[in-house]
């Protein structure tokens, strides 16, 4: 595939991700939460982004891509920057404070979630974020994953009315690419 790379895929999208928030908000000194950061495809770009002020937490289930994340900030030289890769399958979110985030990047994860974890994710996000802060949440409604991976497809409207249920002001931004 030619968005593969060194089994990293699509990791030159990061770029285009961190133009999409910047365009919709993201400012270098904004607290960002990556929920699923996985190897690192958005965590490099958001820290070359990030001032002093800034501050970059991804969250991982996979300690592998963590460590290839890890690795990668290390091949870049961004050590110096204001992050931490934490991994978790903890719904509540623990390691993040209250009211501490202005953006929460989820890139196609909410799709790899069951119901119950998805809800106590949401919850814990909503608590989370600062007032004014912004949710990005990518997913997909149809089954366009591999079989390799589990998948839950939900309509926009299902999405919809759970991320209003917790508090999210829900709009479709009809420039993503």
């Amino acid at each position: 595939p030619t968005h593969r790379y060194k089994g990293l895929w699509h990791w030159e999208k990061g770029e285009d991700y961190l133009k999409y928030m910047v365009k919709h908000g993201l400012k270098p000194d904004h607290v960002v939460f990556d929920f699923g950061c996985g190897y690192g495809r958005c965590t490099i770009p958001l820290l070359r982004n990030q001032s002093k002020k800034g501050q970059y937490i991804g969250s991982e289930i996979s300690k592998k891509r963590l460590k290839i994340a890890d690795d990668w900030i290390q091949r870049e030289n961004l050590t110096d920057r204001n992050y931490q890769l934490v991994f978790s399958k903890q719904e509540d979110l623990p390691f993040l404070e209250d009211n501490s985030l202005d953006i929460t990047w989820v890139l196609s994860v909410f799709n790899h979630m069951p119901d119950k974890a998805l809800e106590n994710t949401l919850k814990a996000i909503s608590k989370k974020m600062k007032t004014g802060g912004l949710l990005f949440a990518y997913y997909v409604e149809e089954d366009s994953a591999t079989k390799s991976v589990k998948f839950f497809p939900r309509s926009e409207s299902v999405m919809s009315g759970l991320l209003n249920k917790h508090g999210f002001k829900v709009q479709s931004l009809e420039d993503w690419e």
